[in-house]
């Protein structure tokens, strides 16, 4: 299981800020929000590529809410339990969210990857296509702040192609292909896969997702509104299915100014698609408008895309975003049919080649009349691929205006080396009505408060090693636990009772009923697999240089098994050892965690593997 705190990022959109070092800024706040894509060291694709959230006003209050998609799992594609369901989040206007998923009735039942929100019907309420793997849904907003499953009365339940077999989607987009003033539904496909519990792949002996060139790929789709609640597949008729791609994301825009919107596609490891709308067939151009490869003429994983005007100029631009080594390609639209690139003379290339970007956002944050570009970042890799990390920080690249250059913003921005995970999916919202624009991505809120100012929290009273997770079914923040790392203190889990950026509403409550010596290993996980989170922590026994006999040979390893209620029962599971930097997770494959230890020893350095035993020993 892939744990992901989600969070919301706000921005600091004040020309002011240039005295803070950077015109742009995020303050951390954080959701209650746990991606499971059930990872395994079996590598099956989908995990890596799960993630989708969706900004929209459900229930019409004026406020944004959020929608996550999540995973189910791989082996059966069915959703079994509450932590695999996907969740919306209800905005409460005071910068908090209540989770309203059952309510809502949008838990769903598969494996769920991308999200498209459209008014399908034209009666006002926003509603929800869910993309996913082997079966995708439509929700139909009732308008009462419950959602219906018209998946098969719709008519897009069928996933099972006769020619291609059983169909994964990604992403889709809600666009009236034919003006007849119905929403029409593409739908994104991207490769053929088949589970299997043995990894297919490896890298110096370490299983790893296989390459995309590995599997064959997929036709994407287009379904027309039929005006009755109904969709029609006229992939065929109108060119679609004609293009067998790898899909990963899809910009609309009407790039020749002609009334009608076209589509551009990005593949993972392919040609790009570019189709452009003739009124009542798609053409593709790709080659035509120089926006099938990017300048160096070779293939990419492109990732996710945003098709908007970058240079105001009045014509929609391309922006779109790949792993590291293959750069962040952005076209301008010269207005006369085809695109220019610019990647590498505006520094965007030379700054994301050692960046792996997944979704891009266009938004002028900064306020000075030019779209900036936002990207999550975060490699597909389950090792260190070559000159990058799997988990990275995401960046904003400021627009600098006339100039065509972009500025790189990182830790300037915020991000800092902290934030760095395998962020996915992003979208924009003011969540807290303080009309700065707000951007969710895949790790964490950066809040605002005003005047270039940022206000720290300040969580318990003893730091070294700290972790959070959502601890406790219900409760709106996630819970923090501290250990006390290079010295001697309590390991305590805290808990916020009222305003998480007030300390003094921060309740600690003691796990040890001793203090803590050197605990350098803290970690979060479900150890038992009962759906409810554990803790992890564990004392070192040595730490002065070649001493012979331990400092601390009473020192502990210990479980404290949580029941999702705020209770913790303690077990300790080895003593004397003595534990430095330890990790849990599934070391062996077989779905139950285990513990991964580096002791503190100079003389002969060593790793001890712990395993778990069916019995939980």
């Amino acid at each position: 299981m892939l744990l992901v705190t989600v969070i919301v990022v706000q921005v600091h959109s004040s020309l002011e800020g240039q005295s803070t070092g950077s015109p742009i800024r995020f303050d951390l706040k954080s959701l209650p929000f746990r991606l499971y894509s059930d990872e395994s060291q079996s590598r099956n694709v989908p995990e890596t590529m799960a993630g989708g959230v969706a900004v929209f006003d459900y229930d019409g209050d004026g406020r944004p809410d959020i929608f996550f998609a999540n995973g189910a799992d791989l082996a059966t594609m069915q959703k079994t339990g509450e932590k695999q369901w996907n969740r919306l989040f209800h905005n409460n206007g005071d910068g908090t969210f209540s989770d309203v998923t059952e309510n809502a009735g949008l838990a769903g039942t598969g494996f769920a990857v991308g999200i498209a929100v459209g008014d399908y019907d034209n009666d006002g309420h926003p509603d929800l296509f869910v993309a996913g793997v082997r079966g995708n849904a439509l929700y139909h907003n009732n308008g009462d702040g419950k959602f219906t499953d018209v998946t098969k009365k719709a008519g897009l339940d069928k996933w099972n192609d006769p020619e291609f077999g059983p169909l994964w989607a990604v992403a889709a987009a809600w666009v009236d292909v034919n003006n007849d003033g119905h929403l029409d539904l593409f739908v994104l496909n991207y490769l053929h896969w088949t589970y299997d519990k043995k990894p297919l792949c490896k890298i110096d002996e370490t299983p790893d997702y296989c390459h995309p060139r590995y599997y064959k790929g997929l036709p994407d789709q287009l379904f027309l509104n039929q005006g009755d609640g109904t969709f029609r597949d006229v992939s065929k008729q109108w060119g679609i299915r004609d293009h067998i791609g790898k899909g990963m994301g899809v910009g609309v825009a009407d790039f020749d100014l002609d009334g009608r919107p076209d589509l551009f596609v990005t593949n993972d490891g392919g040609y790009e698609f570019f189709f452009h709308n003739l009124g009542d067939r798609f053409e593709e151009i790709s080659f035509q408008t120089n926006t099938a490869l990017p300048e160096e003429g070779a293939f990419i994983s492109g990732m996710g895309v945003d098709f908007r005007d970058l240079n105001n100029d009045g014509f929609p631009d391309i922006s779109y975003v790949a792993l590291n080594r293959e750069t962040f390609p952005v076209l301008l639209n010269t207005g006369h049919g085809d695109f220019r690139e610019v990647t590498a003379s505006s520094g965007i290339g030379k700054n994301s080649l050692g960046m792996a970007g997944f979704g891009p956002a266009l938004y002028d944050f900064d306020n000075d009349g030019w779209k900036d570009l936002f990207v999550s970042r975060g490699h597909v890799s389950a090792t260190r691929p070559p000159n990058a990390a799997v988990n990275q920080p995401n960046t904003v690249f400021r627009n600098l205006g006339p100039s065509g250059q972009w500025q790189p913003l990182t830790e300037e921005a915020g991000f800092t080396a902290a934030t760095a995970a395998r962020h996915r999916g992003c979208a924009l919202g003011d969540f807290d009505g303080d009309g700065r624009v707000d951007l969710l991505a895949g790790n964490y809120w950066f809040k605002y408060l005003g005047d270039g100012k940022f206000k720290p929290v300040k969580v318990g009273t003893i730091g070294g090693r700290i972790a959070a997770a959502h601890l406790i079914n219900g409760s709106r923040a996630a819970q923090v636990v501290i250990a006390p790392g290079d010295g001697v203190g309590p390991l305590r889990w805290y808990e916020c009772k009222a305003d998480p950026e007030n300390t003094a509403d921060w309740v600690g409550h003691d796990l040890l009923g001793r203090d803590m010596v050197h605990g350098h290993s803290l970690a979060i996980a479900d150890v038992d697999g009962d759906g409810n989170l554990d803790l992890f922590a564990a004392e070192m026994s040595k730490w002065t240089e070649r001493k012979a006999t331990p400092d601390n040979p009473d020192a502990e390893a210990l479980i404290f098994f949580g029941d999702a209620n705020g209770n913790f029962r303690k077990t300790v599971f080895a003593k004397g050892i003595g534990f430095h930097e330890a990790r849990v997770a599934d070391l062996n494959g077989d779905g139950r965690m285990d513990v991964l230890d580096k002791p503190y020893n100079w003389d002969a350095p060593r790793v001890d593997v712990w395993l778990q035993e069916p019995a939980g020993k």
